[in-house]
């Protein structure tokens, strides 16, 4: 994404002005409050719970709809920008601690 705005500033597609006009501040603090609540998910081990609990399908297809499925629920509740922030703690969590290589291949796509 930066490099695409990089390359429309140098080649004066748009200018900072419109760029900076564009950014929605709300987005930011949504953003900066998920990588908040992500860090107390990784703090105090319920991502991890979490994880362990998401591995327990056996197959890494199942991991992944579970996955799938969890993010499209919670991106109802919560805005989307947070649940990303939050339920990228989760797959992390998943890819760093799994012994199961195609697992951690399939978690390697999504991040």
């Amino acid at each position: 994404c930066l490099l695409g705005v990089f390359i429309f500033l140098f080649t004066r597609v748009i200018s900072q002005k419109e760029i900076l006009q564009s950014i929605s501040g709300r987005t930011l603090v949504i953003i900066g409050c998920g990588f908040g609540l992500a860090n107390v998910f990784v703090e105090t081990g319920t991502s991890r719970m979490l994880a362990d609990g998401l591995t327990d399908f056996g197959s890494y297809f199942a991991t992944l709809l579970v996955i799938f499925f969890l993010t499209a629920t919670v991106s109802n509740i919560i805005c989307p920008p947070a649940t990303v922030s939050l339920l990228f703690a989760v797959v992390f969590s998943i890819k760093s601690n799994t012994v199961d290589h195609h697992v951690e291949k399939a978690l390697g796509v999504l991040m």
